[in-house]
């Protein structure tokens, strides 16, 4: 290995584990409690931030001409709010909870359900809970619930991928390259896990250039309690990504041009191993790919800022002691926002809010532009 090798998996190693396999995501801060102290001059939250709807005049503190409509909303939302963490409280599943409690309330947002959630221990147990997850994802949700897309970007994002050319991930072309769709679900009954080093001679036997695993496809092998987080007892199964597998160190390119966001050693058991994500521009919006599973190669051939040209070679396979712990493979994925997440992401999505899922990470296919028959297997 490399001294530049060695350097950045010990710089990623220690802040990749804190995120852990599970992209359980970052806690979302503790915001001030939205009812305005009384002499404190009215207040009325918009989004993130806290507008005064106040005037200071000759005569001191007056109410805006505005004032009685915004203290008005305020307390509205205020009202909602309460009612929204009375539904939510010590539920099991919070994720179904918020999306169906916040089409009723559409001006309310994350604070205000922490601070109303904060009048009970049993309320403060239900913050705690959400807190611990995503907080980019529990707005999500709640987009969803409210009959929006998922993320802002999503809409531009899809119409930009249909008016480009992509360039190939791989040389030869996945798309007049032999490839076999390597499901999960029992159609390969002697096929060994993508973990079990037995995959490597079964998927050379088979005879073709690239294996495939399909996007959306529900995977059994994340059962375990990694990939799951404490706003729903439900794991994340479905696949939001695209697999190819492939000998290690073949060579990989960007699709599409756009810069190198992170450069990241995701080092916990089964997780990306070496990871890229590039951000690239549609229109006004922003949106990402994520390159997993790479070789120990990566911190030599791009840094943190770089521009990419389509076609450039970004990457190499990695192999088993620098990928996570699979059979040689990428798993390339698309996404609409980050989230709260910085140099990793969620691989997994659950089951139960798969339509949120596909607007935070869209088909992959958009880019790749693989037939449909090659994700199944054909007679």
């Amino acid at each position: 290995m490399s001294q530049s090798q060695s350097r950045f998996r010990r710089q990623t190693a220690g802040r990749a584990r804190q995120r852990g396999a599970a992209r359980r995501g970052s806690s979302g801060q503790l915001h001030k409690d939205f009812r305005a102290a009384r002499g404190a001059g009215p207040q009325h939250w918009s989004g993130r931030r806290i507008i005064p709807t106040h005037s200071l005049g000759k005569e001191g503190l007056r109410d805006g001409p505005g004032s009685a409509h915004l203290n008005g909303k305020r307390e509205s939302a205020m009202t909602e709010a309460v009612e929204i963490a009375r539904g939510l409280t010590a539920k099991p599943d919070l994720y179904a909870a918020l999306r169906g409690l916040a089409g009723a309330s559409p001006e309310v947002d994350l604070p205000e359900i922490y601070a109303a959630l904060d009048a009970s221990a049993e309320g403060r147990e239900t913050a705690r809970r959400l807190k611990a997850v995503d907080q980019g994802l529990l707005r999500a949700v709640m987009r969803r619930g409210r009959g929006m897309t998922a993320t802002p970007a999503e809409a531009d994002v899809r119409a930009h991928l249909l008016g480009q050319l992509p360039a190939p991930l791989f040389l030869p072309e996945i798309a007049s390259s032999p490839s076999l769709a390597v499901l999960t679900g029992g159609q390969h009954p002697a096929m060994p896990a993508f973990s079990d080093p037995a995959f490597d001679a079964w998927f050379a036997a088979q005879g073709v250039t690239y294996g495939l695993g399909p996007y959306g496809e529900k995977r059994s092998v994340y059962q375990t309690d990694q990939f799951a987080d404490t706003a729903s007892p439900e794991r994340r199964t479905l696949h939001l990504g695209i697999d190819v597998f492939a000998p290690a160190m073949i060579p990989v390119y960007a699709p599409l041009a756009g810069r190198v966001r992170h450069l990241t050693y995701n080092a916990d058991p089964l997780d990306y191993g070496n990871t890229l994500i590039l951000e690239h521009q549609a229109g006004n919006a922003l949106f990402f790919t994520l390159y997993g599973h790479l070789a120990g190669t990566l911190p030599e051939l791009l840094a943190v800022g770089d521009s990419v040209q389509a076609g450039q070679h970004i990457a190499h396979l990695g192999d088993w002691h620098e990928n996570g712990g699979w059979a040689a493979h990428i798993h390339f994925q698309i996404m609409t926002d980050m989230l709260d997440q910085s140099g990793n992401f969620f691989g997994v999505g659950h089951e139960s809010l798969w339509d949120v899922w596909q607007g935070i990470c869209i088909d992959p296919n958009l880019v790749l532009r693989l037939p449909a028959d090659r994700f199944t297997l054909i007679d």
